[in-house]
């Protein structure tokens, strides 16, 4: 995983900063292991369905299909 905390102070002598999470999380080193890619898979979309509300807009096939396709290597015919 990678997550960081990201901070953003404003320039005002006595003004107030605004922080949120961000990062991400893959399975590197990637073997192919069926069971961890299973593992990851269902521990994400356990998180998903954990924290967010219905009100977020979000799920995990979303994420995950804006993942997929963002990281897709035309190169290598990944699916």
């Amino acid at each position: 995983s990678d997550v960081r905390i990201f901070l953003v102070k404003s320039a005002e002598k006595d003004g107030g900063a605004v922080a949120w999470f961000g990062g991400g999380s893959d399975l590197t080193p990637y073997y192919l292991v069926d069971q961890d890619i299973i593992d990851f898979h269902t521990h994400l979309k356990k998180m998903c369905d954990d924290h967010l509300s219905d009100d977020d807009n979000l799920s995990y096939r979303q994420m995950k299909r804006s993942c997929d396709e963002y990281f897709y290597l035309p190169a290598r015919s990944e699916e």
